[in-house]
């Protein structure tokens, strides 16, 4: 893939994540999406989502496509 066609993906991306998290209400079925492009954008095997409380990070999802 070229570099024009690689980042035409990745706007893409970028443009579906920002469409989701104006779009989806379910807060999982969100987390998802995103960590699910997330991860195509990075061309990531896996991936986290952590959540802040207060000071602390809380594990809220992951992906892992070795699995």
């Amino acid at each position: 893939m070229g570099q024009l066609e690689n980042s035409l993906e990745k706007i893409k991306l970028l443009t579906q994540i920002s469409l989701d998290i104006n779009e989806v209400t379910d807060l999982d079925l969100l987390m998802d999406r995103i960590l699910t492009n997330v991860r195509k954008f990075f061309n990531a095997e896996a991936g986290s989502i952590y959540i802040r409380k207060g000071n602390r990070l809380h594990f809220s999802h992951s992906q892992n496509q070795a699995l």
